[in-house]
């Protein structure tokens, strides 16, 4: 009974501590702007993840995969995947020099957090 809420724990405290990208600019802004900065960022992520957690869940239960639409449903994710893999591999990338000097707004922090 207590094994499923264990092993989900467990991997949350994994997921938690992972190194990413957000960790990373984390760092980054509160050494950078300091600390209320970097939790103005840290809400902005939270609400983010929240928000597309919440969504992913509501259209997943809303899904019904019935066997007759499963390869249907797969060859359009395959064909959705390889589309967007294919895009990013081809688009040209425009490298933009960044202002240390310049310092952003709490609001603006937040809002790269959001997305």
């Amino acid at each position: 009974m207590l094994d499923p809420v264990i092993s989900g724990l467990g991997f949350g405290l994994l997921l938690a501590i992972m190194l990413g990208p957000v960790f990373f600019t984390l760092l980054q802004t509160s050494l950078h702007e300091g600390f209320k900065a970097a939790v103005h960022l840290a809400i902005g992520v939270l609400i983010s993840d929240a928000t597309l957690i919440s969504i992913c869940y509501f259209f997943a239960s809303k899904l019904n995969m019935l066997d007759q639409y499963r390869s249907t449903m797969g060859w359009i994710g395959g064909i959705l995947m390889i589309g967007f893999g294919l895009f990013n591999f081809f688009r040209k990338v425009k490298v933009k020099e960044v202002d240390d000097n310049k310092k952003p707004f709490m609001q603006n922090l937040c809002c790269k957090g959001l997305y």
